[in-house]
């Protein structure tokens, strides 16, 4: 059989189609590679916000606790200052019986204050 030369040779117009649909299969092999890549990226981004995200709730906590503590300590030392400016109202007014009052209530007030203070924090 003679050889024929390239120009003579006829190119069947499946193979056309074969050529593209190997393209398209290799290019549907890279996008997979690709997007596997991205998922693990994403799992491991996920992973790390979580981690963030339970970091910030302790802190947050934490800050309420702090927060909360604050609020009850200004409540006392509110009430603690309305007593004292009760006792010096009362002196002013010459009311002994008033003064002695107040006065026991305050270190009643702050007896068990100062019996905390003694104790180590709870954490």
């Amino acid at each position: 059989m003679a050889k024929r030369k390239a120009s003579e040779v006829k190119v069947p117009r499946n193979s056309m189609k074969l050529e593209e649909l190997e393209d398209f299969v290799k290019q549907m092999e890279e996008e997979t590679v690709k997007m596997r890549a991205k998922k693990i990226r994403m799992r491991k981004l996920e992973k790390k916000s979580k981690v963030e995200i339970k970091r910030i709730e302790k802190k947050c906590n934490q800050l309420r606790k702090v927060k909360r503590r604050l609020v009850e300590e200004s409540a006392w030392a509110q009430v603690c200052s309305d007593i004292m400016h009760g006792i010096v109202s009362a002196e002013d007014e010459g009311d002994a019986i008033t003064v002695d009052l107040l006065t026991r209530s305050l270190r009643e007030l702050m007896m068990p204050r100062q019996n905390q203070e003694n104790q180590p924090p709870i954490d």
